[in-house]
């Protein structure tokens, strides 16, 4: 039997002609979406400790890493959050801590969406994943000047890591402003 393809599938269509002949109600749906953007400030390097306890060896052992996730508001849109890594092993001791800010804003006439929850999300997934990659350049960057071959923090699916924390989004009233945050965030 011949075949014929679904017009939509048709490797020769162009792009526009795809779009026109696509269900209109995910056009009615993609126009409902309020536009989002997310900010984010430079990532900032807060505290970096290292301690070379001794040499290598063959028989190390891997290293138990332990994260940490913390949160402070700074509006009803706007978070920092810091992600840390440490670990004592027998060779090497380290705490690497990074903190950047993130601010969720919605196009404009859009309604507000549900902040405690977009931050969460922001906190436990997002923020985790773009702060991850200066942690570990820190760590593999200090244990290669300091003679500890071998120190690569492995790649983490953070989205499961921290499926079951709950992370408490401080309510807008008890907000801190964002010029009196000089010290190491803190999740109540």
């Amino acid at each position: 039997f011949p075949t014929r393809r679904a017009p939509d599938l048709d490797p020769k269509m162009s792009p526009k002609a795809r779009a026109k002949r696509a269900p209109a109600i995910s056009r009615d749906r993609a126009s409902n979406v309020p536009k989002t953007e997310l900010r984010l400030s430079a990532p900032d390097l807060r505290k970096l400790h290292f301690v070379k306890k001794g040499p290598r060896t063959e028989q190390d052992t891997e290293l138990e890493l332990k994260y940490g996730l913390a949160v402070r508001r700074y509006a009803e849109n706007r978070l920092g959050v810091e992600l840390s890594l440490q670990s004592d092993g027998p060779q090497v001791e380290f705490h690497v801590t990074y903190r950047a800010v993130f601010t969720l804003e919605v196009e404009e006439g859009a309604p507000a969406p549900d902040w405690v929850k977009e931050l969460r999300v922001i906190a436990k997934e997002i923020a985790p994943s773009v702060l991850f990659p200066f942690l570990r350049e820190a760590i593999t960057s200090t244990a290669s000047k300091a003679g500890v071959r071998s120190l690569v923090p492995p790649l983490v699916n953070f989205r499961e890591l921290f499926k079951s924390v709950d992370i408490v989004i401080p309510d807008v009233a008890a907000l801190v402003p964002e010029a009196e945050s000089t010290g190491t965030l803190r999740n109540p």
